[in-house]
């Protein structure tokens, strides 16, 4: 964390108290150790030498054990230290995102060995429960470990698409195929022009982040929307057009990230012998012709919107629809929730998603994220988070929203409101879109 961004103490305190939540400690810790399982699942298999793999093919991540520690970090001096806390394991030189490249992650002499972060975490843990049960439960007290809990919830879906990207083995027994009828077309849905509060106000009872609040009202003109997100049969017939070489379909960023790497389609596909298929973690699978295509950039899905004559939704076109329908009944029939025991550890066909609006839109909860067309900013009246500072300031103007959720995500990251947010050529994250239209005609 940057010093010179630091609030104090008395400060942090003051805003928290405003927070207006809370929840029971036996649910908060409950949950908290079920996310910290799937951590330890996801990480289980790190070590020295495949913890600090690179691949520059399609763009440097950050090595497994370096974002470990990472984590860890972010327990120790964005959460705890605000608890009194002060057995840090981790210090601000290797493990702060914002003081070290990326390039400089990777040198094992300073970076926690794998038993180091298991026992630093074993420390934070022991300290939390102790906290936890012999304080009352206060604004701030949750507030902190929700905020460790969703940080690293973010990082385990890293280490997901990390792994995927890596082709490490990191589930078994797969389920890829559904065996059903191709959707050759774009099935457009009419949506009628309304009103609704994007965001949510101060006071709201729900955890949210900085860049969520506060609510505004907004307006909505009639468009239309495609019924699912994009799939990837649909998306094969631009790569088949040769969408990939004809510049008058991307903007000159996109058409540097397409040449610079070398892409003909999507990063994980690849054609044998006139046959398409796709990675998945360790395995090269037939192309999933109903399920989204994903693991693309923002870059490429405007320029499959070109080519179409369509474009992505805006980010409040998203949240309208989001909000049209009973949301927790969407949340809890979407396909989230990795885990153990769930039977798909990948996309499923978009015909197999339950989860469903008002108006018959599907998927916009879970599955894949979705990219919208315009820049992260702050709504207006944004209030910088006391605790987790670079949450979104050192995003706005560049990243591009995209909203939902993935397969890759718990349900209790995922609502209306959340506002993910990554560059516009990241292309590893479980990320896909659907189209959208002004004026009503069938694409």
């Amino acid at each position: 964390m940057n010093s010179n961004l630091q609030l104090d103490f008395v400060e942090i305190y003051n805003r928290l108290n405003k927070r207006n939540w809370s929840i029971k400690k036996e649910t908060l810790l409950s949950e908290l150790i079920e996310t910290l399982k799937i951590t330890e699942l996801l990480t289980s298999n790190l070590n020295y030498e495949n913890g600090l793999e690179k691949n520059d093919e399609i763009g440097l991540i950050n090595p497994l054990l370096w974002e470990y520690g990472h984590t860890l970090h972010f327990w120790e001096h964005i959460v705890l230290k605000n608890l009194g806390y002060d057995d840090f394991k981790t210090n601000d030189e290797v493990y702060n995102s914002f003081l070290i490249s990326r390039n400089n992650r990777f040198n094992k002499k300073k970076l926690l060995s794998y038993r180091e972060i298991i026992l630093g975490y074993q420390s934070v843990m022991k300290y939390l429960n102790n906290y936890i049960n012999n304080y009352d439960l206060s604004k701030i007290t949750t507030y902190l470990v929700r905020l460790g809990q969703l940080h690293l919830e973010m990082h385990n879906e890293s280490f997901v698409f990390t792994n995927q990207l890596l082709g490490r083995k990191l589930f078994d027994d797969l389920n890829f195929y559904k065996l059903e009828d191709t959707l050759e077309e774009v099935e457009m849905i009419n949506v009628s022009k309304g009103s609704f509060l994007q965001g949510v106000p101060f006071s709201t009872s729900k955890f949210y982040f900085d860049n969520e609040a506060p609510e505004k009202f907004k307006f909505v003109n009639s468009f239309q929307v495609s019924k699912y997100c994009i799939t990837n049969y649909q998306y094969l017939k631009f790569v088949n057009s040769n969408g990939y070489n004809i510049k008058k379909y991307w903007s000159d960023e996109g058409w540097d990230f397409v040449k610079n790497k070398k892409l003909d389609y999507p990063v994980y596909w690849e054609r044998i012998n006139n046959n398409w298929f796709e990675k998945i973690f360790d395995k090269l699978v037939l192309l999933r012709n109903n399920n989204p295509v994903i693991n693309i950039s923002w870059y490429e899905a405007c320029a499959y919107c070109k080519w179409k004559g369509v474009r992505l939704l805006k980010e409040e076109e998203w949240e309208y629809l989001a909000k049209l329908g009973n949301e927790k009944d969407m949340i809890k029939k979407s396909h989230l929730n990795y885990g153990f025991d769930y039977s798909y550890h990948t996309t499923i066909s978009v015909l197999e998603d339950e989860s469903e609006n008002n108006i018959g839109v599907v998927g916009l909860f879970g599955n894949c994220w979705e990219w919208c067309e315009e820049p992260f900013y702050p709504y207006d009246g944004f209030v910088i988070d006391p605790v987790y500072r670079e949450m979104s300031y050192p995003h706005f103007g560049y990243k591009r929203i995209c909203r939902g959720g993935s397969w890759a995500v718990p349900n209790i990251l995922i609502n209306s409101h959340y506002r993910n947010a990554q560059s516009p050529d990241c292309c590893h994250q479980f990320i896909g879109f659907r189209v959208a239209v002004n004026k009503l005609f069938y694409v």
